[in-house]
């Protein structure tokens, strides 16, 4: 399973937005937090897989949180190191992997231009899959869930 917030074409009618977490991210950012539940009859879902993208063609970064979710009827909220500062060195010591093969970037260069961010988890049995909600980034001063999918929810929170 796989959720993206690659560029997409505009509904009839509407105006394209830039998505709000596609781009050259802000400096200060320093964790990515988000709620996964699992659902279906199984044991659950492993991962969750966090992947970053700067094209279609690039295998990016990706985080393993490395963790099991049951089946439980609850969201779990997961929070992963984030630093758009970061050199690859700092990334990999901070649990990202840049994936081998075709089209490697720099940690510096997909966070300055990026264009897909995944979850993907994998289900442990047979029929498992998991809901994504509250995504957000913590920058220490600010905090944006992006609820209503634009830029314009920016509140300030004491870190």
């Amino acid at each position: 399973m796989e959720f993206t917030t690659a560029r997409m074409p505009p509904p009839p009618g509407r105006l394209l937005k830039r998505a709000p977490w596609i781009g050259d991210w802000p400096d200060d950012i320093r964790e990515l937090v988000v709620d996964v539940q699992a659902f279906g009859i199984g044991d659950g879902v492993t991962g969750p897989y966090f992947r970053m993208r700067l094209d279609a063609a690039s295998n990016g970064w990706i985080y393993e949180v490395g963790s099991q979710i049951p089946i439980d009827g609850r969201w779990h909220q997961i929070a992963l190191p984030l630093n758009p500062l970061w050199t690859d060195t700092e990334a990999e010591a901070n649990g990202w992997v840049l994936i081998p093969g075709t089209g490697e970037f720099s940690w510096a260069e997909v966070m300055a231009s990026l264009s897909y961010l995944i979850f993907a988890v994998e289900g442990v049995s047979a029929d498992e899959w998991a809901g994504f909600d509250n995504i957000g980034r913590d920058c220490g001063l600010f905090a944006d869930n992006f609820e209503s999918g634009t830029t314009d929810a920016w509140s300030s929170s004491m870190p």
